[in-house]
């Protein structure tokens, strides 16, 4: 046999049947679902069970389609399609499935489900319910749920879209059937016909492009080079780009979103729709604490990349009262600390120092220049040290961008709950917090704190959220904390303070502590989409550039978003999408930005449209050999100096700002 299979369950053998039993093109991964005997459907029959099949007659790509039709008196069981299915480990698949008010949609893991979304929809006989697989990227599965009414079958919408990033995420099966009901009775009716294939190979390539001026509406604005000639512009001047979208086969409607590289590396990235841009922080992960006699160890986070801020706390219970240090490493900066050195009494123990006593110090230190590439672990050098503890903390920011720093230093000299208080800091909305503190003891640690909260006066700070407490009992012990939270609003420039309940001994709860403030930089976005008094966001484009096979469609053009809406394309048809763009410093001349059309994450094929930064060509006069073999002169026109006209058969070139009839230079002959 060969895909697409179609499967109306139709046996009149005198009995019930099970499904496998009824045809061995299938193979029921777990429950049990059988076909009515005469009747021309299949349904559950497992006791309420959820029950799982699929087609094992042909062999499926991982990116597939799977659609049933439901029995017209079908209401009560659930039902429906299924991707991905597998008998291995108990069974495992897609299921997209409803009773015909209430819909689901659930990944199955050793006959276990995880639901995935879920909503209310009233659906009828006859209604045909699709579910489509793809894989987007190396983390990401793309599962859609569609539904078509019966009175048109073929006219699909969509229920839901969920890309399952989990590590749980199916990457393989076949396409198949789900059901849940008790027993194949007249009453329990559900799948009348299933069909499932491999998902179309259709692409989707960017086959052609044009930059145009913008000085005019869709259908009278002037072309600025010729089509698929790559563009040099002057800083800061506008311009529309054009690209023609040529569907090959019939794929799923797309989102256009432009995205550019600069200079030939560093990746595309969507195009940002403002002329600056604030990066926004986010907690992302830290290392487990390292703690060590000598020279702590510190596990880099999961989940580095280039847009991560790394923050590396180091608490240290020195050898010799008062003393300690720790070695800056390399490629990273001390943004602060308190110290015996430097304070001479952080935890009110004055010379004393024991098990489980003595004045601790505590630093704080970013990385410079964070690559993505970080791993392993990174080993803090120390000194004059008894134990000390390293931990470093993944900040993650939305966009590429800089980050400014800022600390406060406090210190709690008196047992029970934590209370300390900070220099003055300048914190508003938009900045990220870390904190933390030293202890000398890990008598009750590490589930010691709680009720953690920061203050300061005109500042409103988000949840407080506990990262761990250090605890060991290396040397005369250590412990202490780290905390969380992002600024939600206002802003003050006074102290913070930071406050926790302590439980347990809280005899020795005492020492130094820290706050650093992370706050982004408004970046300057070199290229963006930039408004157009010529563009009404999302307005509809004609046929202007050529080439394009099959129908057009009409694409969309955008002055203010990108990826707003989606274009359908049937089979083989065409689109022409535009955006209107503006570069600015710190771009500068000689820079370039490459620009390609992706669906949502996904790049189309073709080739990318260039747009330069720099001082535009001007088309030179011609050169003429003078007869007494002198060499003629070289002209060079500013830009604003229209392209040669002849006058009585000779060349002149014309100025397109003052009067039109001054001739400029000399007359060659």
């Amino acid at each position: 046999m060969a895909l697409p299979y179609f499967d109306h369950f139709l046996q009149s053998s005198g009995s019930n049947q099970a499904l496998a039993t009824y045809s061995a093109s299938w193979t029921v991964a777990f429950g049990a679902i059988g076909v009515r005997n005469g009747a021309s459907w299949a349904g559950g029959n497992s006791s309420g069970a959820p029950s799982l099949a699929f087609w094992n007659a042909d062999s499926f790509n991982a990116d597939q389609i799977s659609t049933t039709t439901m029995h017209a008196s079908w209401s009560g069981w659930y039902g429906g399609p299924a991707v991905r299915c597998a008998s291995a480990g108990g069974g495992s698949g897609y299921a997209f499935a409803s009773n015909g008010s209430s819909w689901s949609l659930d990944r199955f893991v050793g006959g276990s489900s995880t639901n995935l979304d879920s909503g209310s929809l009233a659906m009828g006989g006859g209604d045909v319910l699709r579910l489509t697989v793809q894989t987007i990227d190396a983390s990401t599965v793309r599962v859609t749920a569609e539904r078509a009414a019966a009175a048109s079958p073929t006219s699909f919408s969509t229920v839901s879209t969920v890309d399952d990033t989990s590590g749980s995420r199916l990457l393989s099966g076949a396409a198949g059937i789900y059901c849940y009901s008790d027993a194949i009775t007249a009453d329990a009716p559900i799948i009348d016909i299933a069909e499932g294939s491999n998902l179309s190979t259709a692409t989707l390539d960017q086959a052609a492009f044009r930059y145009f001026n913008d000085d005019g509406s869709e259908t009278a604005h002037t072309a600025a080079a010729a089509q698929d000639a790559n563009l040099t512009r002057t800083l800061g001047s506008a311009v529309l780009l054009r690209t023609l979208v040529q569907a090959t086969g019939d794929p799923a409607a797309f989102a256009p979103v432009l995205r550019a590289q600069k200079n030939g590396s560093g990746g595309y990235v969507a195009l940002p729709t403002s002329a600056s841009t604030t990066p926004t922080l986010s907690y992302g992960a830290a290392g487990a604490f390292a703690y060590s006699g000598t020279n702590p160890a510190a596990a880099y986070p999961t989940g580095i990349t280039a847009d991560s801020e790394l923050v590396l706390f180091v608490g240290q219970k020195p050898s010799s009262a008062n003393g300690g240090t720790v070695t800056t490493p390399t490629g990273w900066t001390l943004q602060g600390s308190l110290t015996g050195a430097n304070d001479g009494n952080t935890g009110g123990y004055s010379t004393t120092l024991a098990a489980d006593t003595g004045n601790c110090n505590i630093y704080v230190y970013t990385k410079d220049t964070v690559s993505g590439s970080e791993s392993g672990s990174l080993t803090v050098t120390t000194g004059t040290n008894n134990v000390a503890w390293a931990r470093i903390i993944r900040l993650q920011k939305s966009i590429p961008g800089t980050v400014t720093w800022a600390v406060g230093t406090g210190k709690d000299t008196s047992a029970g709950s934590v209370s300390i208080a900070t220099g003055a800091m300048d914190i508003a909305a938009g900045d990220y917090i870390l904190a933390g503190m030293v202890i000398p003891t890990d008598v009750t640690t590490p589930s010691q704190f709680s009720a953690h909260a920061l203050s300061q006066s005109g500042t409103t700070f988000g949840t407080v959220t506990e990262i761990g407490e250090a605890d060991s009992t290396t040397g005369n012990d250590i412990g202490g904390y780290l905390i969380q939270a992002p600024v939600s609003s206002g802003s003050g420039s006074g102290a913070v303070t930071m406050t926790a309940t302590a439980g347990g001994t809280t005899t020795n709860v005492r020492g130094p502590g820290i706050v650093i403030r992370a706050r982004p930089v408004t970046v300057n976005n070199e290229l963006y989409i930039a408004p157009s008094s010529n563009i009404t966001d999302g307005e509809s484009t004609t046929q202007q550039l050529t080439g394009g096979t099959g129908s057009f469609t009409a694409g969309k053009r955008y002055d203010t978003s990108n990826a707003t809406g989606t274009i359908d394309l049937g089979a083989d048809e065409n689109s022409e999408v535009e955006h209107s763009l503006q570069t600015q410093a710190p771009a500068t001349d000689g820079d370039y930005f490459d620009l390609l059309l992706y669906n949502g994450a996904t790049p189309l094929g073709g080739t990318a449209a260039r747009l330069t930064v720099g001082t535009p060509v001007v088309p030179m006069p011609p050169r003429r050999r003078d007869p007494l073999d002198r060499e003629a002169p070289v002209l060079t026109l500013p830009a604003d100096y229209l392209a040669p006209v002849e006058r009585q058969g000779v060349p002149v070139w014309l100025r397109d700002v003052v009067a039109p009839d001054i001739l400029l230079g000399q007359i060659l002959c």
